[in-house]
């Protein structure tokens, strides 16, 4: 019995300290992957994937965490300010006015 609750303490744990995040567009709501998240000296970093979710266990709970995509605003948190999920703003681009004239 002692061994079946250690089991289950430990495995209870690992579920908290597995802090799984999610990044979605601020505009659509929908998943972005390929996010580059890493830490300010540039010595962890992680990349979300398809599904755009990430988890934060290698960096400490008051480490500068920076979250970056090419086509969207770079933001920087600190990780335990970090909720379940992440917003990034899209970049607006403005195009000059073509004029085609015949």
């Amino acid at each position: 019995m002692r061994s079946l609750c250690f089991f289950f303490l430990c495995f209870l744990c690992l579920l908290i300290s597995a802090q799984e995040i999610t990044i979605l567009d601020v505009t659509t709501d929908k998943t972005i992957s390929g996010v580059a998240v890493f830490n300010a000296d540039k010595t962890k970093s992680v990349f979300s994937g398809l599904d755009g979710k990430i988890t934060l266990d290698i960096f400490s709970k008051d480490e500068k965490i920076i979250f970056q995509h090419i086509t969207h605003v770079r933001v920087t948190y600190i990780k335990y300010r970090i909720n379940k999920i992440i917003f990034l703003k899209p970049i607006e681009k403005d195009i000059n006015e073509i004029v085609i004239s015949a």
